[in-house]
């Protein structure tokens, strides 16, 4: 039930920019925001778009920071500058982990990027790719599921590659900690709670 003193607020016909602190028409000069205040961004429409503007340079300018830097490779051991590691954005350092020159050699192989100190890697040559695609059509490990495998699964402790899964099962996996206990638990829970079928 809603506060009967509450009040609607008014919004006033101009407003003053955070930035260049002009007084300019509110529904006019301000782009729409739902946090800001009366339901409009705290810079004007012009402000806005400079701002924008240096926030991209920044970005651009980290991306050549990014060029400059060498990386060592985990296949050949061998230290490269960037440009030869290519980029990946899932990356702290914003680099690829193997080379391009040991990617292009052996497209197959996976490396597992381990965020979790004593996490065990993984890799898979292409023989394995193909065993695991072959066995299963290149459908999901899952018997349950019906979808195209496009992870390749392993064991966080000792690394063995496990099989493949889609991108669902294999991240339903690792929300549950790959506990088959809590896994489980969660089945009986669904069945538990299961509605009628038609």
């Amino acid at each position: 039930m809603s506060n009967a003193s509450e009040k609607p607020q008014v919004v006033p016909a101009t407003k003053q920019c955070s930035i260049c602190g002009e007084e300019k028409s509110t529904t006019l000069g301000f782009s729409l925001s739902k946090k800001g205040k009366y339901g409009r961004n705290s810079a004007c429409k012009k402000c806005d778009v400079i701002r924008q503007s240096k926030r991209r340079q920044t970005c651009a300018a980290r991306t050549i920071i990014f060029a400059a830097l060498e990386a060592r490779c985990w296949k050949c051991k061998k230290t490269k500058p960037a440009s030869l590691m290519g980029r990946d954005k899932h990356r702290k350092s914003g680099l690829n982990a193997a080379c391009k020159a040991c990617r292009a050699s052996d497209p197959y192989t996976v490396l597992a990027h381990s965020k979790r100190p004593g996490q065990a890697t993984m890799a898979i040559t292409k023989e394995e790719l193909g065993t695991f695609l072959a066995l299963h059509s290149g459908l999901c490990d899952n018997t349950g599921c019906q979808k195209p495998a496009t992870h390749t699964d392993h064991c966080h402790e000792t690394g063995k590659v496990r099989g493949r899964l889609c991108n669902t099962c294999n991240m339903g996996l690792g929300a549950f900690g790959d506990n088959p206990q809590i896994l489980q638990g969660a089945l009986e829970y669904l069945l538990r709670h299961k509605g009628p079928t038609s």
